[in-house]
């Protein structure tokens, strides 16, 4: 249970808990389903002879449903818990890799089983923070997202690695055998999430809060400023996880080195989770999400620069370790400035604001790909970070600023 006591925060022992290393089964097994047929899907577009902006027409199928049910989902998962919130989003995960086997070599296909996946992922995704950010005391929520994401980030370094292993030296890989397998994982993540018992309620004697507006969340200092660094960064993941395959085709790169890449860039991300606490205490949480954004921004921009491969892949590694460093700082700074009854709540808000950002900066980005062409994706997403490094510092200092007496 949530808990201030330094005391009780300092003698935790989170690696015996029975919660947390279900927890991260579940996010291992999630990313790496959610991470195979997001990548599948690119490839599977160019398989067909789409035009590559259909890439990002396919990234707001993806993303835009859960934006019409994502509050409503957090409100219920408050008031019911997790377990019922990862159960329908596993059994949705199992339709999509299902419907991929049998009705993804046509566009209709395609876009309905990213939708699916898409409502998938974000209940996942919901049930997993909402647990994090609920389980053990409050002084521990750094280390609980820390660890959290790492396994996260583990997820999505073993699965370009299966894609790996199943294309050889080809440039597209056999996309049929890659959905087969998924479709076994999300099997797995099913199995995983029936045993996941729901956050205990902390016990109060006075009579429960009304939710309140969703507005009213927005009212809390730094709130507003936190979502919206998590939604570019995530969506700056996004668009390179998608993109970076599309970019590999169009210079001739083969499946194999591009899956490595990603792996590269996740597992960057998971070394840099394992280092942040360091981080913290070295250079401040503030001046390392400014700094961490504003050098992702350089990094993204510059991949689709003509280089050597393992200039590339330098490049790569970087961006992974500065965009691993900001979610689990930004989860952990929502999730503190959150009122427990309503934690969930918050934590779907964050996610809807991550679909609204997967929403409309891919459309934006798939009009700049007629445009420039891929490179412009790339090129897009370092201004985007660039600004909201930005705004995050103005946030800052505003919080810094005392504010003027009466």
């Amino acid at each position: 249970m949530d808990t201030d006591d330094g005391v009780t925060a300092s003698r935790y022992r989170l690696f015996s808990q029975r919660w947390f290393w279900l927890l991260v089964l579940h996010a291992v097994v999630s990313q790496m389903v959610t991470v195979l047929l997001r990548i599948n899907t690119s490839y599977r577009a160019l398989e067909i002879q789409l035009d590559p902006a259909w890439l990002a027409i396919f990234t707001v199928a993806f993303s835009l449903f859960p934006l019409l049910f994502g509050i409503t989902a957090g409100r219920a998962t408050d008031h019911y818990g997790e377990r019922p919130t990862l159960i329908i989003g596993a059994g949705a995960v199992l339709l999509s890799a299902l419907g991929f086997l049998v009705y993804g070599d046509t566009v209709l296909g395609l876009l309905a089983c990213n939708v699916l996946l898409g409502i998938g992922h974000v209940c996942g995704m919901l049930g997993e923070q909402s647990i994090a950010s609920k389980n053990g005391p409050s002084g521990q929520r750094d280390r609980i997202f820390g660890y959290y994401t790492v396994f996260v980030s583990l997820g999505q370094v073993l699965s370009p690695m299966l894609i790996g292993a199943v294309s050889g030296d080809a440039v597209i890989p056999d996309t049929w055998a890659v959905f087969l397998w998924t479709a076994v994982i999300a099997g797995l993540l099913l199995a995983v999430s029936i045993p996941i018992r729901s956050s205990p309620r902390p016990v109060s004697t006075e009579p429960a809060k009304p939710a309140g507006s969703i507005l009213s969340l927005f009212h809390i200092p730094g709130m507003t400023g936190a979502i919206l660094a998590s939604v570019v960064v995530l969506t700056s993941t996004d668009l390179l996880l998608v993109y970076l395959p599309a970019l590999g085709t169009e210079r001739h790169i083969e499946a194999a080195t591009i899956g490595t890449l990603l792996s590269l860039r996740a597992a960057a991300s998971m070394l840099s989770r394992l280092s942040f606490h360091g981080l913290i205490l070295w250079v401040g949480r503030e001046r390392l999400i400014v700094g961490s954004i504003a050098l992702a921004a350089v990094s993204v921009a510059a991949l689709p620069i003509e280089m050597p491969l393992w200039t590339m892949g330098a490049l790569v590694l970087v961006a992974g370790f500065v965009l691993g460093l900001s979610l689990p700082l930004t989860l952990a700074w929502v999730s503190e400035l959150s009122p427990f009854e309503v934690r969930s709540t918050v934590i779907s808000l964050r996610l809807v604001g991550n679909r609204l950002g997967q929403t409309i900066i891919p459309t934006l980005a798939g009009m700049m790909v007629a445009w420039v062409g891929i490179a412009g994706i790339f090129w897009w997403a370092g201004a985007t970070l660039g600004l909201v490094g930005f705004t995050t510092a103005r946030t800052f200092r505003k919080q810094a600023t005392p504010a003027p007496k009466p």
